[in-house]
C-alpha cells in the first residue's frame, strides 16, 4: 500500500495511468497474481515514463515494469522484438503498462546470454576460467533496467563469484573502479568480458548493509564500514581513468 505523499504524486500526474502500479509491488503482484514482488530500482520522469525493477521473490529472475503516456504506448505496442518470441512482454494495456523480462534488455549486452543456460555457461567459463559443475545457481541481487545487473554466482555447494554486466557508458569507469578497488585490498577482478561488458569479482563472505537484504547494521558495524571507506579513500585515485567536467 502506497504511503499518503506517494499517491499525491500519482494524483498530481494523470499522463502515467500506470503510475500507482509501478509504484506499488503489492498491487502490480495482485494485479498479475505474484506473491512477494520487491522493487529493486525505481526512474520516474514526470509525465513522460516510470520504470521500475522487480524480483519475485528474491534471488529469481527480475523484470522491468514500464509505465508510459497513452500515446507513447502505442509505440511499445510495435516493437516486435518485445512481443515476439518464447519469452515475451506482456502488456496491460488498460494501465499503458509494459512487463518486459530482463533478457529483452536492449541497453545491456549480456542479458540474452545470463537468461540462456548454454550461453550462460560459455559466459562464465570466459569469466572465471572453469566451467561450472551442473547445477549452478546465478542468483539475480539487483537489476537496474538499461544500467546494471547483479548476480551472485553457487556451485558446488560455494559461492564462486559476484557478476556485474553493465551498460556500454558505464562499462569503462566500473573496470576502473574494480581494479582501484582490487589494489586496495578489495575483491579480485576475476574475468571481465569486453564483448558483452560484463566482470566477474571474488565473493568477498560477509554479512550485507543493504537494508533490503536483511537488517540494519549495528553501530560498531557502521564505525567499521566508515573506517574502511575511510582508508580506501585516502589512499588517492591513482589507478582510476581521468574525467573531463564534461564528461563528469
Amino acid at each position: 500500500m502506497l504511503q499518503p505523499a506517494d499517491l499525491n504524486v500519482v494524483r498530481r500526474d494523470p499522463a502515467l495511468p500506470g503510475l500507482q502500479l509501478i509504484l506499488d509491488p503489492d498491487l502490480l503482484g495482485h494485479r498479475l497474481a505474484v506473491k512477494d514482488l520487491h522493487s529493486a530500482y525505481i526512474r520516474y520522469k514526470p509525465s513522460t515514463s516510470c520504470v521500475a525493477s522487480l524480483l519475485e521473490g528474491y534471488g529469481s529472475w527480475p523484470f522491468a515494469a514500464a509505465a508510459y503516456p497513452e500515446c507513447r504506448f502505442e509505440i511499445i505496442r510495435t516493437r516486435t522484438e518485445w512481443l515476439d518470441g518464447p519469452s515475451s512482454a506482456r502488456l496491460l494495456e488498460d494501465a499503458c503498462v509494459a512487463l518486459v523480462p530482463m533478457t529483452l534488455d536492449r541497453g545491456l549486452k549480456a542479458a540474452s546470454s545470463l537468461g540462456s543456460p548454454e550461453k550462460c555457461v560459455r559466459l562464465l567459463r570466459k569469466l572465471i576460467g572453469r566451467r561450472p559443475h551442473e547445477g549452478f545457481d546465478l542468483a539475480m541481487l539487483r537489476y537496474k533496467p538499461g544500467r546494471r545487473i547483479v548476480a551472485r554466482l553457487d556451485f558446488s555447494g560455494r559461492t564462486r563469484a559476484l557478476i556485474k554486466a553493465y551498460c556500454a557508458r558505464d562499462f569503462s569507469p566500473a573496470l576502473a573502479g574494480a581494479k582501484a578497488a582490487a589494489a586496495s585490498g578489495g575483491a579480485r577482478v576475476l574475468g571481465v568480458d569486453t564483448d558483452r561488458l560484463v566482470v566477474a569479482y571474488e565473493w568477498l563472505k560477509g554479512k550485507s548493509a543493504c537494508p533490503s537484504l536483511g537488517q540494519l547494521p549495528s553501530n560498531q558495524e557502521f564505525h567499521l564500514i566508515g573506517e574502511r571507506l575511510a582508508h580506501v579513500h585516502s589512499r588517492g585515485t591513482r589507478n582510476l581513468r581521468s574525467e573531463s567536467r564534461l564528461a563528469e
